[in-house]
């Protein structure tokens, strides 16, 4: 695979080191929080098996390419378990992620509730410069392939909501740095704090809108949000709009097949200097509800 541009990229935006993280980014998260915030598993109005896969920029050789699969059960009135699993490439870093969910939900009357949460799983990053095409073979940044092997690593959130009508939650999915043994600096990974706050408002029985926003901070590099806005209609088809700061505009559509199938789609517009070479991120979502017992 040639990915002549992303490693100018690279060397462009990181000089001496080169930055991976394991913290893909999505769009469709309302459908999906948990794989931000393991609070939201068990709060669901039903049991759910999704699946995501996002393609970004794909014009371009080298570029994110990000697969999940994740589960969100409760176990009676305040206990929530989940899995969330993944496998995102960008060019030669290779992250891949499972992670075992457990949330308690505690009623503070008959409209709020406090949840927390905890993540315990396994993540590996890899580093594989072989199908990269260099002007310089003997550069000593690319000349040896890198792996973490298997880290036990750990995550926490809170949430408090109102009902299924308003929430705000922090987390930190993954609190440990990964670590290829290097004491040289090159290679250096970034662990995300997230904020989320999201609203629905019925407007009427035929109508209602959602809101939410997410936050990410990481050590050394910029802020990043995401806002969206999607109606609901009839309870059976969703429509909305997502801008990422300084980053893209995305336009979603989703439908409600049946009350055990929804499918989501998401459609994003760069508005950086990658527009200049591509304008084609697709993401969809396939989600699975049963009822709970």
């Amino acid at each position: 695979m040639k990915i002549r541009v992303l490693v100018y990229c690279l060397l462009l935006m990181c000089s001496a080191k080169v930055w991976g993280q394991t913290d893909p980014v999505f769009s469709l998260v309302r459908l999906y929080p948990q794989i931000l915030n393991p609070t939201f598993v068990g709060a669901s109005e039903k049991n759910e098996v999704i699946i995501v896969n996002r393609n970004q920029w794909i014009t371009m050789p080298g570029t994110p390419m990000t697969t999940a699969f994740l589960g969100n059960f409760n176990i009676g009135e305040k206990i929530g378990v989940g899995f969330t699993s993944f496998l995102d490439q960008l060019g030669p870093i290779k992250a891949t992620s499972i992670n075992g969910d457990l949330a308690y939900h505690i009623p503070m009357n008959n409209n709020w509730a406090f949840s927390g949460a905890i993540r315990i799983g396994v993540t590996n990053l890899k580093l594989d410069f072989d199908g990269v095409s260099l002007l310089d073979r003997n550069d000593e940044m690319f000349n040896q392939n890198y792996s973490t092997g298997l880290q036990v690593n750990s995550g926490w959130g809170i949430r408090l909501a109102k009902s299924d009508r308003f929430y705000v939650a922090i987390s930190q999915p993954r609190m440990l740095w990964n670590d290829f043994g290097l004491q040289t600096g090159k290679y250096k990974d970034a662990s995300f704090f997230y904020g989320m706050v999201g609203k629905k408002q019925v407007v009427n029985e035929n109508i209602s809108l959602s809101s939410n926003a997410v936050v990410r901070v990481a050590q050394d590099l910029p802020l990043s949000y995401d806002v969206n806005l999607t109606a609901g209609l009839n309870n059976l088809l969703d429509v909305g709009f997502s801008y990422r700061n300084q980053n893209a505009i995305g336009f979603n559509l989703g439908i409600q097949f049946s009350p055990t199938v929804y499918l989501g789609y998401q459609y994003e517009i760069p508005i950086n200097t990658i527009s200049n070479v591509t304008n084609q991120t697709h993401e969809f979502v396939l989600k699975f509800q049963f009822e709970r017992q």
